[in-house]
């Protein structure tokens, strides 16, 4: 994920969401997950008191239920996988528009962490994504496409 990150050319890395990013990507490579979550669970306390921190939110509630699975709750990575699922094309009510393109590589990651040990393909293909199209979830999305490699069956000759 790396390698491919660095070959990228194109545009310029997309501008961050907030300091929760690198701060809660740092911690969640480095398997600290329940800081991490403290990070994210900040950023979205902060964007309940109002605002229109709507990419932010939905990128935080993703990365909430990434902290969950990896502290051995399954069932909060799936249920923030869902409720991006019915958030992302509903209009807000304070009329402003959701650029989902943002929050993109975060339901990649996401993705990618939920389908490491029933689809490790599939896994290893978000996980690329996210390398090469979010820099601040570089080093998490390697750690998952490392987990996704290893769990591919090889195939016979």
């Amino acid at each position: 994920v790396a390698e491919l990150a660095e070959k990228r050319g194109g545009p310029p890395p997309p501008r961050p969401l907030g300091e929760f990013e690198s701060r809660a990507a740092s911690l969640m490579a480095a398997g600290r997950w329940i800081e991490a979550h403290d990070v994210v669970e900040g950023l979205l306390l902060e964007a309940s008191g109002g605002g229109h921190l709507h990419e932010a939110t939905l990128a935080a509630r993703l990365l909430e239920g990434m902290c969950q699975h990896e502290l051995a709750n399954a069932a909060g990575l799936a249920a923030a996988l869902s409720a991006y699922e019915e958030e992302k094309d509903s209009p807000l009510q304070c009329g402003c528009v959701l650029a989902g393109e943002v929050v993109e590589p975060y339901s990649d990651l996401a993705t990618a962490l939920h389908l490491v040990e029933s689809d490790a393909n599939a896994a290893l293909g978000h996980a690329l994504c996210v390398g090469l199209t979010r820099p601040a979830l570089l080093p998490v999305a390697a750690q998952i496409a490392a987990r996704a490699e290893a769990a591919l069956e090889p195939l016979e000759p």
